[in-house]
């Protein structure tokens, strides 16, 4: 019996309920199966068993049409791709209602979405998509975002709003928070218009003046997110001071500022003094107005590493403004802009500037009332310095620059409407190794100059 159960598993008899099949009523199928293997062999006996117990065997090779038919379907190379829009809709057997097809969100749908997409860009990984993106302007970023929200999120990415141009755009309330939120860590918004207020992230100082009430007790505070921008060029820009204000003190992190021809006012200055004692190293308030005695004052003794400043131009009526700028004391500051005070800037006040400043390499006196006196100060105090500008200082004599032949780091010299073009030939001659006006206009903590191109801000380009 044992060999009898061992030689039918060996060749895959499938073993049914022992019945009478003569006497039941019930009507078992037939059971067809194929051996592949041709080296089996299949003795009357066994052939008489499977007989009894209603099996049919089939040899190799024997197959009737309906088992022909079925091996082609499944060897034949269509059969390999499986259509899934077949497979959503089931035919009606055993009762399976029809499918009806209801919205967007139907299954069938569902299993389309499944499918590789036929897109080529969308087989793309986000890598390589960023990529592409980097080289797109500001305009046709934005535009992509429309597309899907893939291209959404991709193209809000921080990696592509690090360093932007936003250059005489105009900013309806509530854009700008969202764009500097991006990551921007070099912003150039040059002539560009903002109306508050800034973001949804807006600091309660400034939600309660916009109110015009104070803050109650039980009101919501927001607290505002920090930026991370560290170039920020804001020249001629149009920006109210409360705005102002609210993006100053969210830039911790800021390094180099530019506020040339802006309106500023005490709260604007502290905010730049806070700042000044963490980071910022260049400040341009050439041509600002609104500024006071005691905010500048403020704002000097909060400025203990600042590396360049720029007060050319500036509203500074008094004189005793400009002394508290040259009686500062700075070690750290090493170029320097006062320029444009003919009338509050003698040689008293050149000789606490090269007292309390030993360390300029950079500085910029044009348009003054100093004399040859000043010259002589400036080449027995500043030994490092190696560019000065003095046009317009009608008080100086041709001659008296020889003095600054002696200073050994000393590289440029401009002198525009200073003296004659005959003695600036002989200037040349005397100091051949110092350039005479080599450049019109003063670099000293400004963004853009004329030898940088447009789209860069402190060497750093930025993307438009």
């Amino acid at each position: 019996m044992r060999n009898e159960m061992a030689s039918r598993r060996k060749t895959g008899v499938v073993r049914r309920k022992k019945t009478n099949r003569r006497n039941s009523d019930v009507a078992y199928p037939e059971i067809k199966m194929r051996f592949f293997p041709e080296s089996i062999h299949v003795d009357v006996e066994f052939k008489e068993l499977s007989h009894d117990l209603g099996v049919e065997l089939l040899q190799p090779g024997a197959s009737d049409d309906e088992d022909s038919s079925t091996t082609s379907k499944i060897n034949s190379p269509a059969s390999s791709h499986v259509n899934l829009y077949d497979m959503t809709t089931p035919s009606p057997v055993r009762g399976f209602p029809v499918h009806k097809h209801t919205d967007y969100c139907c299954s069938c749908q569902q299993v389309k979405e499944l499918q590789p997409s036929k897109e080529p860009f969308q087989s793309l990984t986000n890598e390589v998509i960023l990529s592409v993106f980097q080289w797109l302007p500001l305009s046709s970023l934005l535009s992509c975002a429309r597309v899907c929200k893939r291209w959404k999120m991709l193209a809000y990415d921080d990696s592509l709003w690090r360093q932007i141009n936003l250059t005489r755009f105009h900013f309806p309330p509530g854009t700008l928070g969202k764009v500097l939120e991006r990551g921007c860590t070099a912003v150039k918004l040059a002539q560009a218009s903002v109306n508050g207020p800034l973001g949804h992230s807006e600091s309660p100082k400034i939600q309660s003046l916009r109110r015009g009430t104070r803050k109650r007790r039980h009101s919501q505070q927001v607290t505002p997110s920090q930026l991370a921008i560290e170039y920020l060029d804001l020249s001629i820009c149009k920006i109210d001071d409360d705005l102002l204000y609210d993006l100053l003190t969210r830039c911790h992190k800021l390094r180099k500022l530019s506020l040339e021809s802006c309106q500023v006012n005490k709260d604007v200055l502290s905010a730049i003094g806070n700042l000044s004692v963490n980071t910022l190293e260049d400040l341009n308030l050439c041509m600002c107005t609104g500024i006071t005695q005691n905010a500048i004052n403020q704002l000097l003794v909060c400025c203990k590493s600042l590396n360049s400043l720029n007060l050319a131009w500036c509203d500074l009526k008094s004189a005793s403004c400009i002394n508290s700028v040259v009686s500062w004391s700075s070690d750290t500051l090493k170029n320097l802009n006062i320029s444009g005070y003919r009338n509050h800037m003698t040689d008293d006040e050149v000789k606490l500037l090269v007292q309390n400043f030993p360390n300029l390499v950079d500085l910029d006196l044009s348009d003054s009332s100093i004399t040859k006196d000043s010259v002589h100060l400036i080449a027995s105090f500043l030994k490092k310095l190696r560019h000065v500008s003095l046009s317009r200082c009608y008080g100086i004599e041709q001659y008296s620059l020889v003095k600054l032949g002696c200073l050994k780091d000393l590289q440029a010299i401009e002198v525009f409407g200073t003296i004659s073009e005959a003695a600036l030939k002989s200037m040349n001659i005397l100091l051949p190794h110092i350039r005479f006006n080599s450049c019109p206009f003063s670099a000293i903590a400004r963004p853009t100059t004329r030898t940088v191109r447009k789209n860069y801000i402190w060497n750093v380009k930025c993307w438009d």
